[in-house]
């Protein structure tokens, strides 16, 4: 809950800059934290990174108004870390 009310804040505050970039940028390095905080020590199973994700998903939508696949498979690949499995095992 703590996560969707960071991100609602944030991204009501980055909608007049016109930028979807500069709401990800700040996704990453805000509402990410909140989701990974002492992940590490708690070994997350499968199913609660699969739910942490869906946390992300969601926030991706909300930012770029599209549920396309294939904008998400891009949008892993080109801003470095999205999707928590590889963030967990990296220890980002």
């Amino acid at each position: 809950m703590r996560f969707y009310g960071a991100f609602n804040a944030l991204y009501c505050r980055t909608k007049s800059s016109n930028s979807e970039l500069v709401c990800v940028e700040l996704l990453k390095s805000f509402c990410l934290p909140m989701i990974l905080y002492a992940s590490e020590v708690t070994d997350p199973t499968k199913s609660v990174l699969a739910m942490l994700d869906n946390l992300i998903d969601r926030a991706v939508v909300k930012i770029f108004k599209s549920q396309e696949i294939v904008l998400f498979m891009k949008l892993d690949t080109s801003l470095d870390c999205m999707m928590l499995h590889p963030c967990v095992k990296r220890g980002v």
